[in-house]
This record gives structure tokens, sequence and C-alpha cells, in this order.
């Protein structure tokens, strides 16, 4: 449920900071998105129970660069802000290249 409310927040035309991920179950009740963008293949890790925190981590296949972020609780608006400054960063470093 979390997830999906992420993921709809994330990819939806108002708010659209990134394409709809590739999601896959954990054991545990969490989920995984991955993405691929640019050199960056980049995954969202959430824990499947309060405060529903998301590991973000992020690696540059060609130089090797990792990125990784956590965010207490994506299901608020400074959740989402902190997810779209992550990205922005995989931009920046990105087009710096």
């Amino acid at each position: 449920r979390v997830m999906r409310h992420l993921v709809t927040r994330i990819t939806s035309d108002d708010e659209a900071i990134v394409p709809v991920p590739y999601l896959y179950p954990l054991p545990d009740g969490g989920v995984i998105a991955e993405w691929t963008h640019g050199d960056w293949e980049v995954s969202a890790t959430i824990e499947p129970a309060p405060p529903f925190s998301v590991q973000l981590h992020a690696v540059n296949v060609v130089d090797g660069r990792e990125v990784e972020k956590a965010i207490s609780d994506a299901t608020t608006d400074m959740g989402l802000y902190a997810f779209g400054r992550f990205w922005a960063q995989l931009d920046g470093a990105t087009e710096g290249e």
C-alpha cells in the first residue's frame, strides 16, 4: 500500500519525478522498486512497517560511483521531496559527465 502510494505520486502526470519502476515484493512484506536512469541503476527498498522508511541506492554502471539516501517516512510530502532531490542529484551527475 505504501509503495503504491509513493509510486503513484512520483510517476503521476502532476508530479512526475520518475518513470514507472519495476516492482518486486520481498518475503518480509517490503517492496523493491528499480529503474535504469542514464548510466545509473537505481533501487528503492521500502520497509513493510511504520514509519515506512525507504532506502535509496544508485550505482553508476560506467564509473562505479554510488549514491545512497534514507528517507524516514515515504508517506509524507517531505519524503516525496527527499526522493525528488535524490533523483535530481542523479540528473545533475548524469548531465555533468
